[in-house]
């Protein structure tokens, strides 16, 4: 059971611990699906140590702070809270081509909500992807290599393909992990691939072949949006963008 817990001149505290992994939290849903009831307490939760909050998807922020919080809610962070890294852009094939760019990583924090936060470990965007390496024409189309995922679990970007007899002899890059970006797929003839970025950092561009151009790596995503809603009390480790 939980018990309210009050001192003179302060308002009762609802506490609660988040003690396993959760992916896309909405944390006044969570709240409320965990016996607080939504008024007259103020709301603390505590991510422990060793937990993830993680994103699905680079189009969705890894936790999000939104709707009434009546008593206020304020979040200690002893665990990470990590947005999606973006997939590595494909290597170029064809006429041949340059490579394609890879995307941008997710969001970590979506703050529309008043809010303070204790950081005591780390919020972070996802990694960029890392771009494609450029197309080469040898006789054969020989694509470049795909660009890697960004930290965390960016998808890898696909390998460029061959041609006529060609087989292409690119390989795709590797996808992002939690704990770093994955690394860009080789080529024979044609561009190397990007790595994808870490914890809130860009991705790498791709390498050129001789007759086209990597494509860019992509952006780091934000550790926050909605930045002007949050009270730091400890900033602690906060890796990528803020808006």
């Amino acid at each position: 059971m939980i018990q309210l817990l009050m001192t003179q001149g302060t308002p009762y505290v609802f506490p609660l611990i988040i003690s396993s992994n959760q992916t896309d939290l909405n944390l006044r849903t969570y709240a409320l699906a965990n016996g607080w009831t939504g008024t007259g307490t103020l709301l603390q939760v505590t991510i422990n140590s060793g937990v993830y909050i993680l994103a699905s998807g680079t189009g969705t922020p890894a936790l999000t702070v939104s709707g009434s919080f009546p008593a206020g809610v304020r979040l200690i962070n002893d665990g990470y809270i990590l947005g999606y890294g973006g997939a590595g852009g494909a290597g170029g094939a064809g006429s041949p081509v340059a490579g394609d760019a890879g995307a941008s990583g997710g969001t970590g924090l979506s703050i529309s909500s008043a809010i303070s936060i204790t950081n005591n470990s780390t919020v972070a965007g996802g990694g960029g992807g890392g771009g494609g390496g450029g197309g080469r024409n040898a006789g054969d189309w020989y694509g470049g290599g795909g660009g890697g995922g960004g930290a965390t679990y960016g998808a890898g970007g696909t390998p460029g393909a061959g041609s006529g007899p060609g087989t292409g002899r690119a390989s795709a890059g590797a996808a992002g992990t939690l704990s770093a970006g994955g690394g860009g797929g080789s080529a024979d003839v044609g561009g190397v691939g990007g790595a994808g970025g870490g914890w809130g950092a860009a991705g790498t561009a791709g390498s050129p072949s001789d007759q086209r151009s990597g494509g860019s790596g992509g952006a780091a995503g934000n550790y926050v949006v909605g930045n002007s809603n949050v009270t730091w009390v400890t900033t602690g480790t906060r890796l990528g963008g803020a808006s």
